[in-house]
């Protein structure tokens, strides 16, 4: 018996994925029965990923081969589709047609707990609702844990190129449903608060910076404490001055005691990466004015977003609004958000105050 003599009670012709000696490539085969190799065979194949043509050739199968490897390493794929025709092309012998799983995504993640938070928010969500209430104050913990994936294909074929032509693109085209707008009410408060916690907790993000000169004891309640997942790396910028930021009526000598309190009293059930830096000027003025978000993936691309007013009155005393900036924009923006992070202003160049910092050294 020779060694395919099993093929003659197989299918007239098989199409395989093979890999070749080297383990890093991997190669298509087509298998004949050995009645059929016995003749020249034209093989048209096409390759597609997500829909995207990646090979079209026809090949030329020589008799007497039970087994044809493709003489060229094939491509990452996600469907095939071949016809095997007579050696003069006139008559198809066999069509195959399928699709092929091409990555499977694995994560995981551990849910730690649960926390109740009863702060002005959860009052006046209470007041509307017991359900609006309990949604406002119930915060469940979890930890992102490790995220993994199985490929068909190994490095350094399209599963490799993909991300990067995607964050390319990504960086000069705004998709329009990343900007949203929250009108006025207790509803839309927390809408505000569960959107940007989504945006900081994504299993996509690696870490995010929030610039607000008035993120003050009420911001940090309604923010900081509702962060669901454990593994969150937050750094907040913010420019108290001697006006108190939850109330714009009070006045103290230490703008910092407030959130330094509340740091403290908090600092338990608070994410454990989280910095959070009080800068000034030289004169003791505030440091800037507007307000970003600064996203970052696993990649270290940065999303920067454009806040209409600070967290502690978001769609509280008027609507909220956020906007995606577009990539050339987004790219001064983030220095500028790193410079204040560092101490300085970058656009006025000059070094900035920084009056607390918390982790306290």
């Amino acid at each position: 018996m020779s060694n395919h003599d099993w093929l003659d009670k197989s299918p007239p012709f098989q199409i395989n994925i093979t890999k070749s000696s080297k383990p890093e490539i991997e190669s298509l085969e087509v298998r004949r029965a050995s009645a059929f190799a016995v003749n020249c065979h034209l093989m048209h194949l096409i390759l597609r990923s997500k829909g995207s043509v990646v090979r079209d050739r026809i090949y030329t199968i020589p008799k007497d081969t039970t087994i044809f490897t493709l003489p060229d390493n094939i491509v990452a794929f996600s469907q095939i589709e071949a016809w095997l025709f007579t050696e003069d092309g006139h008559t198809a012998l066999h069509y195959e047609n399928h699709n092929l799983v091409q990555e499977i995504g694995i994560s995981g993640g551990i849910v730690t707990g649960s926390k109740i938070i009863k702060d002005k928010l959860s009052e006046k969500a209470a007041g509307k609702s017991k359900l609006l209430g309990k949604q406002a104050e119930l915060v469940k913990t979890s930890s992102l844990g490790s995220m993994s994936s199985v490929t068909l294909f190994s490095k350094g074929s399209w599963p490799d190129i993909k991300p990067l032509i995607k964050n390319r693109v990504k960086r000069f085209f705004v998709t329009p449903k990343v900007d949203r707008w929250f009108s006025k009410g207790i509803e839309n408060e927390i809408e505000v608060i569960k959107h940007i916690r989504d945006l900081v907790n994504s299993r996509k993000s690696k870490r995010a910076i929030l610039v607000d000169p008035f993120f003050g004891y009420d911001a940090l309640q309604r923010f900081v404490l509702r962060i669901e997942s454990s593994d969150t790396d937050l750094t907040i910028i913010t420019s108290l001055g001697s006006e108190n930021p939850d109330s714009h009526t009070e006045k103290t000598d230490d703008p910092n005691a407030l959130i330094q309190k509340t740091l403290h009293e908090f600092s338990d059930i608070m994410i454990s990466d989280l910095q959070v830096l009080n800068v000034r000027t030289r004169k003791g003025t505030q440091a800037f004015h507007d307000r970003y978000l600064c996203i970052y993936d696993r990649e270290d691309n940065a999303n920067v977003y454009l806040l209409s007013n600070s967290i502690n009155k978001a769609s509280g005393n008027w609507p909220f609004c956020m906007t995606l900036l577009a990539h050339d924009v987004a790219h001064r923006a983030k220095k500028y958000i790193e410079g204040l992070c560092d101490g300085k202003d970058i656009e006025s160049n000059q070094a900035l105050e920084v009056t607390y910092k918390w982790p306290e050294e």
